[in-house]
């Protein structure tokens, strides 16, 4: 059954105010395991790269809304700290792919196994029920919005 627009578009604004408070809550909580190891666009960084390894540095820009000069003093620092190594492609000279070393790895496991247990420890709250729930809509919503970004140009059902 496909929703009609009212139901839609209320799901939407649901969304809309739901996530950024989930996001904030992450952000707050890693940023403060992280402590002076890393700020967020760094974090950030790390994740990108955790999924998307040998990325560009315009793909790390995308990725945090900044200009790729604002990207590369990100990177530049992750670098200087171990976490991230850069190396020229094998056949484009002027392309460099970024990818994480195994110290950048470690410490974005670790932040993200933290960040992941107090997720954890929220949901515990909620009855079993609740939480099926949750994760039956959280895979709902990662199949359609990887769908869509796997087919930007496709038109909205």
């Amino acid at each position: 059954m496909v929703a009609t627009n009212l139901s839609s578009q209320r799901c939407a604004a649901d969304m809309l105010e739901t996530i950024p408070a989930v996001m904030r809550f992450l952000r707050a909580k890693v940023k403060d395991r992280a402590g002076i190891n890393g700020s967020l666009p760094q974090i950030r960084t790390l994740g990108f790269l955790n999924r998307y390894p040998g990325a560009s540095l315009s793909k790390v820009a995308d990725h945090l809304g900044v200009s790729n000069a604002t990207a590369s003093a990100i990177v530049d620092r992750l670098v200087h700290k171990g976490l991230i190594e850069r190396k020229e492609h094998p056949a484009e000279r002027r392309f460099v792919e970024l990818k994480l070393t195994q110290a950048g790895s470690h410490h974005f496991q670790d932040l993200h196994l933290k960040a992941s247990s107090e997720l954890s420890a929220v949901l515990s709250y909620l009855p079993d029920a609740k939480v099926a729930q949750i994760i039956e809509t959280m895979s709902i919503l990662k199949s359609l919005f990887n769908e869509q970004t796997q087919h930007p140009s496709k038109e909205s059902r």
